[in-house]
């Protein structure tokens, strides 16, 4: 009953994104999403400076794949809460670290599907964003429940952006200018951050971050 339920609310036409690195995957996503009925525009990028922003009115799904890093995630929550148009945002992730499940549930996105997720698990994923809802795919979910103690799901979002600019090599002052924030309000980000990773330095901020799959290795 449920099924019918949202079938019958969601809005045909729906324009989807999918973004991901690899194309041999990006292709088999945008082959299982063609085979759904209620998606009128099927965009493809490899990266999401790439997007072209649909301007029809619809909500929009962008569906990011496992290749995603966090900084491109923080570039599109960045574009898109300026964008009138509605949206929705699903990832595909890979069940690794705790840190970006904290980040994702944090930052927006609106479904989060690990990789082991069916082509009916992402059937359903879409749908129930579409109705303004969240999904959680049941894997994701338990390993929510299982890092709740887990000291580095502590970061907050924007602590997880100001490692992130560390991790690319920025200085305070980059980094307060990126963020509209003061070089006194970044000096107190990174004590916190140091503080909930246990290290000293930017250099051991920055290896233990990625350790926990929480930025990318160059």
């Amino acid at each position: 009953m449920q099924k019918l339920n949202i079938e019958r609310n969601i809005s045909l036409n729906v324009p989807i994104v999918v973004i991901e690195r690899h194309t041999l995957v990006r292709k088999g996503i945008c082959n299982i999403i063609s085979k759904l009925d209620y998606i009128d525009h099927l965009q493809e990028a490899d990266t999401v400076s790439k997007i072209e922003f649909d301007k029809t009115g619809y909500t929009t799904i962008f569906l990011l794949g496992t290749s995603t890093s966090l900084t491109e995630y923080l570039y599109l929550m960045e574009i898109i809460k300026n964008k009138t148009v509605s949206f929705s945002v699903l990832a595909l992730i890979q069940l690794h670290g705790t840190g970006m499940l904290k980040f994702l549930a944090d930052s927006g996105v609106h479904g989060i599907l690990d990789q082991d997720a069916t082509e009916q698990d992402l059937d359903i994923a879409i749908k129930t964003c579409l109705m303004g809802n969240i999904f959680r795919s049941r894997r994701v979910e338990e390993a929510m429940k299982l890092c709740s103690n887990d000291k580095t799901n502590m970061l907050t979002f924007r602590e997880l952006h100001v490692l992130t600019l560390i991790g690319q090599g920025e200085d305070n002052v980059s980094i307060a200018k990126k963020l509209f924030i003061t070089n006194k309000t970044v000096e107190a980000h990174i004590t916190r951050i140091f503080g909930k990773l246990g290290v000293r330095s930017r250099v051991q901020a920055v290896l233990r971050a990625q350790d926990l799959n929480l930025i990318v290795k160059n």
